[in-house]
């Protein structure tokens, strides 16, 4: 489990750690976490990137889990996923194919890949790689969900939920 890196304690559910521990760590997150004003304000990307940017942030504004520091990230993400857009409209546009000639006969004599499979591969590594220090594979999808779920929630009915809170306290004594 060294290497195993830690979820944020809003995605956890307490099997592994207790309520108590996990509000605390949630409370030191927030507080080391900084402000996420300027996250929502960038707009000096290229147009294929900034539109790649504004797709992230406005995917997790609902949450707020993004802050002023994870703009490099969420920056690197989009100029990795508009690269990626151009690489496979290159692959696409070519022959996936490319026949290699004999200088003397001018005949096909073999077909190598195109070029652009190998950028292709660099970039998309770099994407899986962004994508989950992001929490964009489909798991954390599914934890963000819920997380959003249970914001929403408590954010329809503060009664119901000044109720339960109650009814919460008297079940743990």
């Amino acid at each position: 489990m060294a290497g195993r890196k830690r979820k944020p304690a809003a995605l956890k559910r307490g099997k592994s750690e207790t309520q108590e521990h996990l509000s605390k760590r949630e409370d030191v997150e927030q507080s080391i976490r900084g402000n996420n004003d300027l996250v929502y304000e960038v707009d000096n990307l290229p147009r294929d990137a900034q539109s790649y940017y504004d797709v992230i942030v406005d995917a997790y504004k609902d949450i707020n889990i993004l802050s002023n520091l994870d703009i490099p990230l969420i920056k690197e993400m989009s100029f990795v996923c508009a690269r990626l857009e151009e690489v496979e409209s290159l692959i696409n546009r070519d022959d996936i194919l490319i026949p290699v000639y004999n200088k003397k006969t001018n005949e096909i004599e073999y077909y190598r890949e195109h070029s652009a499979f190998s950028l292709q591969n660099k970039l998309f590594k770099q994407f899986t790689s962004l994508a989950g220090q992001l929490g964009m594979s489909p798991s954390s999808r599914a934890q963000i969900a819920e997380l959003k779920m249970q914001r929403e929630q408590k954010q329809q009915d503060p009664l119901t939920n000044a109720i339960s809170g109650v009814d919460s306290d008297d079940d743990e004594e």
